[in-house]
């Protein structure tokens, strides 16, 4: 099954929010625990749909680093803030 770009984008927004609640909940080791695995969901997940959207762009992406490399080279990114910064 193939997963729309945009609703990859929506997913992945989704998950950097609650990556940011996990941020501020006061520090005990499940919010520690919590940020990690939100952490390495958002990294997985925005890789992925980097190297996906790259590819369909024409491009090639065989690693994470090319992955952020190839994201921070295109300006206006589609990506919208879920709340403050």
């Amino acid at each position: 099954m193939t997963v729309l770009p945009e609703q990859k984008l929506k997913d992945l927004a989704r998950i950097i929010c609650r990556l940011r609640e996990s941020l501020a909940l006061p520090p005990d080791s499940v919010a520690r625990d919590s940020a990690i695995l939100r952490f390495e969901l958002a990294f997985e997940v925005g890789c992925k749909t980097v190297q996906q959207f790259a590819r369909e762009q024409g491009f090639e992406v065989n690693s994470p680093r090319q992955a952020f490399e190839r994201a921070f080279s295109w300006a206006g990114s589609p990506m919208k803030s879920c709340g403050k910064r």
